[in-house]
């Protein structure tokens, strides 16, 4: 998980915020796969800021 750069507890039963950069969508789809097995993930991404 080297793409994983910042992992917050947030409020909220098991909920994390994780703050990642990827090359390109298929390494961001792999990544939501793997972590997919911990619980249906909710995903929001941030293209700019």
């Amino acid at each position: 998980m080297d793409n994983k750069k910042i992992c917050d507890c947030i409020t909220g039963e098991d909920s994390l915020s994780i703050l990642g950069y990827f090359k390109d969508n298929k390494t961001l789809i792999t990544f939501i796969e793997r972590i997919s097995q911990y619980g249906v993930p909710s995903t929001n991404i941030i293209l700019e800021s």
